[in-house]
């Protein structure tokens, strides 16, 4: 049965509300009376409203569903909507009020958004960068890399090693390790900045530091090193690590171009990379 409803109309002159009630037409619509009584009867003094011209206002908190109406009018509601209101979206806003009003079903969205935070910062975004990464075009791969080794060449010193040496180790990584594609390797003092360390980038470029070459025993324990750095720059793991550190901002650089903070972010990402 569809019930009359009490309700609060504002007629756009008065600031005061007046006491009515609504009750619905038969021409998709309400009718709205100012009378005190229940309405039986629909007369000439009454107002009438159709659904088009009316915008729902769905309650929130200890606010009540309004409708707004054409020229300034109002009517506001002194519980929830009626069933046989025919206001477009009504149902969802009365669902949405209910829901905010709801201890246990707030808690429960608020262990729904935690969760799916978690599973974005676990999973999401580390995936998003491995698939951003492998798709990345070259020349975004070398202007990174340029960038990034003039700075790093900036950061540290020039090699203090033997020549002769320096081209032991080239000859020995191209033969047993990056045989087609070898990356062109740089030899660089690295000092406070770097110390004990090597770095791919992603220009095809490794650098190694002469405190690595002097720790290691042998030649083929700084080969190993080199084969570790070639596999970064096959799998392009350290743009994967540099994405995921910058998370939406670092997508947003590639997008726009904007690849001062990628850089900034590589840097940090290679001297932090250390061994042990």
């Amino acid at each position: 049965m569809k019930r009359p409803i009490e309700v609060k109309f504002y007629d756009g002159i008065l600031a005061e509300g007046r006491c009515a009630w609504i009750v619905p037409d038969q021409q998709q619509g309400i009718v709205l009376k100012l009378d005190e009584d229940v309405p039986v009867q629909v007369s000439a003094a009454d107002f009438y409203f159709s659904y088009p011209d009316m915008a729902y206002i769905g309650g929130v908190g200890g606010r009540k569903p309004i409708i707004e109406l054409p020229e300034e009018r109002r009517i506001e509601f002194l519980s929830k909507a009626p069933h046989w209101l025919g206001i477009k979206y009504k149902d969802i806003y009365h669902a949405i009020w209910k829901f905010e009003r709801s201890p246990i079903l707030i808690f429960f969205s608020m262990i729904i958004e935690i969760s799916a935070v978690i599973v974005i910062l676990k999973w999401g975004i580390p995936y998003s960068a491995k698939q951003l990464a492998k798709f990345l075009p070259e020349q975004t791969l070398v202007e990174v890399g340029n960038r990034t080794e003039q700075q790093l060449i900036a950061q540290t010193q020039p090699s203090t090693l033997p020549e002769e040496q320096q081209m032991r180790l080239k000859t020995l990584y191209e033969q047993k390790i990056a045989v087609g594609k070898p990356a062109k390797i740089i030899f660089r003092q690295g000092g406070s900045s770097m110390g004990m360390n090597a770095a791919a980038i992603p220009n095809n470029t490794i650098i190694v530091t002469d405190e690595l070459v002097k720790i290691s025993g042998t030649d083929e324990e700084v080969l190993a090193v080199l084969a570790h750095e070639q596999g970064h720059l096959v799998q392009k793991h350290s743009m994967q690590k540099v994405i995921s550190n910058l998370g939406v901002a670092g997508l947003f650089a590639f997008v726009t171009g904007d690849l001062s903070d990628v850089v900034t972010a590589y840097v940090v990402v290679l001297t932090d990379a250390g061994y042990s």
